[in-house]
């Protein structure tokens, strides 16, 4: 992960803190693919870049158990201690993307909730192809760049050192250059919800109208899909490098 060393600080105070996974949404989201994932290769081996305390990485170890080589990066110590306490057959070393020198390639990465706090995005994505093997998959949350400008002063939130965020289409651009997308989406449609409060009171007011609940049902699709107004992105992709 891309962080500097003057960032260390607020991490280890947010996963000293940290008593549960931050967004259930995303959370299964994640796990769901990376299992999906690991169905193949026999022996798949899944390394999460930024691991936090390590709720993603127990999570697929739980399902999987040693069907599966586990690895993890972070960068903070607080976050290293407990992720190896709540992931014990898991591999996880102190460190940065760009300092990582594993002695493998791996058949999946897990980057959540991570891109958008580092600086030089392109050279992050290329490094994510880079540790994978042929055909392997990178499986990718960030949150919706469009929503960047009024995010923090309608939820009160501290910034994280660095809060770069990309919009769908610009993480599409970015991507592009070393994956292949297979699946791309938005979820977690409560802040533009928060926004424009007419379209929750409309879903609430359809519920008694078969016909008026379907339109709605295919509003919220359209709005969380093709209109991009899930609060967060998530991507699965594959690498199309086949050196």
């Amino acid at each position: 992960m891309t962080r500097t060393d003057r960032s260390s600080g607020y991490y280890d105070s947010r996963w000293a803190s940290e008593d549960r996974p931050g967004n259930p949404i995303r959370h299964h989201l994640v796990v769901s693919a990376a299992l999906e994932i690991a169905q193949s290769p026999r022996c798949p081996s899944i390394l999460e870049v930024g691991c936090g305390n390590g709720w993603i990485l127990s999570d697929v170890a739980a399902a999987i158990g040693r069907q599966a080589r586990l690895y993890g990066i972070e960068p903070s110590l607080v976050g290293v201690v407990n992720s190896r306490r709540r992931c014990v057959g898991a591999s996880i070393e102190q460190t940065t993307l760009e300092e990582f020198r594993p002695a493998t390639r791996f058949d999946v990465i897990i980057c959540s909730e991570v891109l958008e706090h580092v600086r030089d995005q392109p050279g992050f994505v290329s490094r994510l192809s880079d540790l994978l093997v042929r055909n392997g998959a990178v499986i990718l949350t960030t949150p919706n760049g469009r929503y960047r400008p009024c995010y923090f002063s309608v939820r009160h939130e501290v910034a994280q050192p660095i809060e770069a965020w990309l919009t769908p289409w610009a993480l599409r651009r970015l991507l592009r250059t070393r994956f292949q997308i297979e699946r791309f989406s938005t979820f977690d449609v409560s802040f533009f919800l928060h926004q424009y409060p007419f379209f929750g009171g409309l879903r609430y007011r359809t519920r008694s109208w078969p016909a008026f609940h379907r339109a709605w049902t295919w509003i919220d699709w359209a709005l969380e899909h093709k209109f991009r107004a899930g609060l967060y992105s998530f991507v699965v992709a594959r690498r199309l490098c086949c050196d």
